[in-house]
């Protein structure tokens, strides 16, 4: 892809300083961008890098631009923000609907949208709904009674376990397992009884969730992970939780049962 950094700007809604005509092809990090490249600085501190970049053009904060001369800049409220908004552009990948493959197994009732692309060796159970623009990649298993939201993502090898709910716009990444029992347990004549654990797990709307992350339904009620809500990989949501919107859970967390975060 090339666009002219007079396109950018526009794309962006930045201000522009320099020559409009310059063609961009690729971004890099400030210390590895090449001509023809664009580059940020998300903190003025760092400016002094730009004088010994080779990079075409730089995104930088507004007010940082006193101390720059003879550079193309791209003037941001947000650098970092409009760095990943030029990332989606240039790398962007066309949505190609692929339709259920023949050997994806089926097993009774599923209400599936024609607009969809699942891979082999999915197993979808009784009952599942599956709404438009989702994809599916091998190796995934599918509940009794799962329902997913449009344009949602699952990667490889993911367990997603009767009843749970996935909303819009969802990444689920390779190896997650949504809906295991909760990890509940009573004491009767010193020994350790299950508790049933009933409920679901709730998944908003454009929540991201990392690489073999763990989510447990509920015992009774809802597990629920708030919309917008990013999940590193190896973390562990433990039974009933609720997670706000828009939350952050790094790698290797683990939330204990019943726990509220705003």
């Amino acid at each position: 892809m090339e666009k002219s950094l007079k396109d950018i700007a526009e794309l962006l809604d930045c201000e522009l300083i320099g020559d409009k005509d310059v063609k961009i092809t690729g971004l890099a990090p400030i210390e590895q961008a090449l001509s023809g490249e664009i580059t940020f600085v998300a903190n003025p501190k760092y400016s002094r890098l730009i004088k010994g970049s080779a990079a075409s053009a730089f995104i930088i904060k507004a007010g940082a631009q006193k101390s720059i001369q003879g550079k193309n800049l791209i003037i941001s409220r947000n650098p970092g923000y409009s760095f990943a908004k030029l990332l989606t552009i240039f790398h962007e990948k066309e949505k190609e609907i692929l339709g259920i493959d023949k050997n994806v197994f089926i097993a009774g009732h599923a209400d599936i949208s024609e607009s969809v692309s699942i891979y082999p060796n999915v197993y979808i159970d009784d009952g599942a709904t599956i709404e438009d623009g989702v994809v599916i990649y091998p190796g995934c298993f599918i509940g009794k009674n799962v329902t997913i939201g449009g344009d949602t993502t699952i990667y490889p090898n993911v367990v997603i376990k009767e009843e749970s709910v996935i909303g819009s716009n969802v990444i689920i990444h390779a190896g997650v397992v949504i809906g295991s029992d909760g990890f509940g347990f009573v004491m009767n004549e010193g020994k350790h009884y299950k508790v049933p654990q009933v409920g679901r797990v709730v998944i908003e709307d454009d929540v991201e969730i990392g690489a073999n992350v763990t989510i447990d339904r509920a015992a009774m009620g809802d597990t629920v992970i708030g919309e917008g809500t990013k999940i590193d990989n190896l973390v562990m949501v433990a039974h009933n939780v609720k997670i706000g919107k828009r939350c952050i859970l790094v790698a290797q967390s683990g939330i204990a049962g019943s726990t509220k975060l705003g």
